[in-house]
Parts: structure tokens; sequence; C-alpha cells
């Protein structure tokens, strides 16, 4: 009943609850219950954010079609702008979840993210790659792992001005 509340708390609690509460157990009727809050207009990205973990949760390690193809088109529905947004991350890390251990499994995930605008397209896939491979001893994907980790991604001040110009004016518009 709280799941689609007028009240964010109220929102957030209920689904996080049920995140929580079902992680591992792949239920149906959870993941449905879930699933509309992604695309529900009134949803605010910390709402959707927190929705697309409970959901990887409760499908953990399961490669959920419908979860995947559900959190995918909702990265990719979204402006650059909200997915540069502290939120949007947990789009990413809800959707690797889904495919933890699974290695060969995710790589339609990993195509399909390189359509999402970055800095979030790449941290997703290299997310979703990490997590898909976790505890598996993959040499080659371990060696490949390390040599992301000396690489630096670097933002331009241009770039980062730019970006709190357009924060600023679309908090002036809320």
């Amino acid at each position: 009943d709280y799941v689609l509340h007028q009240s964010n708390n109220m929102r957030i609690g209920s689904i996080v609850g049920l995140g929580l509460a079902y992680a591992g157990s792949n239920r149906e009727d959870v993941i449905e219950l879930l699933l509309p809050v992604l695309s529900d207009s009134s949803s605010t990205l910390e709402v959707i954010g927190q929705t697309a973990l409970a959901l990887g949760m409760v499908a953990i390690a399961s490669c959920h079609g419908e979860v995947t193809s559900t959190i995918l088109q909702t990265m990719m529905d979204k402006s650059e702008t909200e997915l540069k947004d502290t939120h949007s991350r947990f789009l990413a890390l809800g959707l690797a979840l889904t495919y933890l251990g699974k290695q060969e499994e995710a790589s339609p995930a990993i195509e399909a993210l390189k359509v999402v605008g970055d800095p979030l397209g790449k941290m997703a896939a290299t997310l979703v790659e990490v997590v898909a491979y976790a505890g598996t001893g993959d040499v080659l994907k371990i060696q490949k792992m390390l040599h992301l980790c000396s690489e630096h991604y670097e933002v331009s001040r241009d770039d980062n001005k730019k970006d709190k110009k357009e924060k600023q004016e679309a908090d002036a518009k809320s």
C-alpha cells in the first residue's frame, strides 16, 4: 500500500523494507509490486534509485529479464543531468546485483549500457562486469579490472561549472 504513497519517506521506507525482507527470494509478487514505481511519473530520482536497488536485492543473481530491462530502460530515459545525480548510481547497482556471479550472461546488459550517457553508462558497465565476475577467480578479468583501477576519470573544469549552473537552474525551477 505504501509503495505508491504520496510521501517520499513512506515510499522509500516501504520499498527498502521490501527489498531487505525479500532479498534473494526472486518472488514475482514483490517484483511486480516494485516495477511500476520505476515508471511512475510522481517518483523522484531518489525513489527510483532505491526501487532499483530493492529490485536488485530481490532478484539477486537471477538475470531476471523484466527487472533488468526495466532498469535499463529507466536509465536510457533519463536526461544527462539526471544521470549525473547521486541517486542514479543506485540504478546501476540494482542492475549489477541481478548479474551477481553470472559471468558471460551479463554481456548483453554491458553492451546495452553503451547507449546510456557518460559518466553513468561507463560506471554502470564496469559495475555490472565487476559484480558478474565477483568471486570467480578469472585471471584475465582480474587483470582488466586492476588496469581500470589505475585509470582516472577526469572532468574538465568547464564541464563542472556547466553542470553546477544547470543544477542551480533545475533547482530554481522546482
